[in-house]
């Protein structure tokens, strides 16, 4: 429907128009790959080159994992690595931010030393566990970690539980994807350890118990959080595509269903509106879930590049860093044969 058009105080109703869309030919899987690989290449260039963020603890995380897939675990970068995330480490093991910050606009304002469930369970943890496989942490590095995250208050919800964002114990609003990151990066640890650990069991249960809470059928989102001035509403891409990833480990068919809802609807047609750039981000993290998208359809890729051409004042090491590991998971599974 065309808009509505006003000439003066005179109302020139919009009219209905038809717009035909035609699909651009299909890419070549040997192309596909190509391009996959040249793009993420191009954003883990560009993350090099960046200063801003370059010490924090979701930089360093996406830093290690996308060095190790380039130079090994073994490499000496990802030794240094890996101990400057154990030196920015919280008091309580978990990982947060480096300033204080008031994270609902709610007035409170947390201290630096706050641990954030996000950064613990989604920028640090797969690093951490992927340090732990490879010898480069102790268990008690890594079983901090996982306490940190078992100490975190809780909230009940319908279904289950909702892990508070941080450990201040002022940030309660339930938001679901730092709840689902937190118990998929709990049930990987569970299954890559095999450790038997107090509460872990039940928690991961409850907060899969909990995973439909604030989800939409209907577009496939969930809200960001349940506080009332965003009930109702979905989420951002790329809090969507993070959301996405976690529901696909806590419970696969389920999350295999919500990401082929969100991947099926056309950028432009996101009930979340938004950029290409933003979508792209969103999407690059779950493309591995769409092999058949993302080896095929050319407005996938076309959303991933995107990422790049963030304007120089709102880019962040941190965007540019977690685009390329995405990328890189996409052209792995999707291309290689690798497992992540």
């Amino acid at each position: 429907m065309a808009p509505d058009l006003w000439a003066g105080k005179n109302r020139i109703p919009g009219m209905s128009v038809t717009v035909k869309i035609t699909d651009a030919p299909l890419l070549e899987a040997a192309t596909a790959s190509t391009l996959w690989g040249q793009e993420s290449e191009t954003l883990w260039e560009l993350a090099k080159g960046m200063t801003a963020g370059s010490h924090d603890a979701a930089s360093t995380g996406f830093d290690i994992i996308i060095h190790a897939r380039h130079e090994g675990w073994d490499s000496p970068t990802v030794a240094e690595l890996v101990q400057h995330l154990l030196d920015v480490r919280k008091p309580d093991g978990g990982w947060g931010i480096e300033n204080a910050w008031d994270a609902f606009g709610d007035g409170t304002t947390n201290p630096e030393s706050t641990t954030y469930t996000v950064s613990t369970a989604g920028h640090a943890g797969p690093a951490l566990l992927g340090a732990w496989q490879n010898k480069l942490v102790t268990d008690e590095d890594l079983r901090l970690a996982v306490d940190s995250l078992l100490n975190t208050p809780r909230v009940n919800v319908p279904g289950g539980i909702c892990v508070a964002y941080s450990n201040s114990g002022k940030d309660l609003p339930c938001v679901p994807n730092v709840n689902l990151g937190a118990g998929a990066w709990l049930k990987q640890v569970r299954e890559v350890t095999g450790w038997s650990i107090p509460l872990l069991d039940d928690v991961v249960a409850q907060i899969t118990a909990a995973d439909r809470y604030l989800f939409n059928p209907t577009t496939g989102y969930w809200g960001y959080s349940d506080l009332p001035s965003q009930l109702g509403k979905p989420q951002d891409a790329p809090h969507q595509g993070y959301t996405l990833q976690s529901v696909l480990v806590l419970e696969p068919e389920f999350g295999k269903s919500a990401t082929l809802q969100f991947l099926s609807n056309p950028w432009w047609d996101q009930p979340t509106g938004g950029t290409l750039r933003d979508f792209g981000n969103g999407l690059s993290q779950v493309a591995f879930a769409d092999c058949q998208g993302a080896a095929l359809s050319p407005s996938v890729l076309e959303a991933f590049s995107a990422i790049k051409e963030t304007t120089a004042d709102q880019m962040t090491k941190f965007l540019a860093l977690q685009g390329t590991l995405y990328g890189f998971r996409a052209l792995g599974a999707c291309f290689q044969g690798e497992t992540w």
